[in-house]
């Protein structure tokens, strides 16, 4: 996952967690030269708890303006979490982002 500023994101934690379902909300739309993404997943390690995470991404290039978690590794400007990784994976809305 590439991020402003021209870092990356491992995306190898949240492989396991794409297969197991635990994104349970999400919705995506496009303004302007962004394209929000924003959604809910359950944690893999606490049972019952769950996380609201919101991603920005920029439409011409598809990197990531700004994202956010509620778990602590999360917290913004650009939250790398692998919560935040599932949401940037996620099947849906996909084939709507950049």
């Amino acid at each position: 996952m590439r991020v402003r500023g021209g870092s990356h994101v491992d995306l190898s934690k949240s492989e396991a967690m794409v297969s197991e379902g635990r994104i349970v909300r999400l919705s995506g739309i496009k303004q302007g030269p962004s394209f929000f993404l924003s959604g809910s997943c359950m944690a893999q390690q606490k049972k019952g708890v769950s996380y609201r995470l919101q991603i920005s991404l920029d439409v011409e290039n598809g990197e990531v303006e700004a994202s956010q978690c509620e778990c602590a590794a999360g917290k913004g400007p650009i939250g790398g979490c692998k919560h935040i990784c599932l949401l940037y994976t996620s099947p849906s809305p996909r084939d709507q982002r950049p």
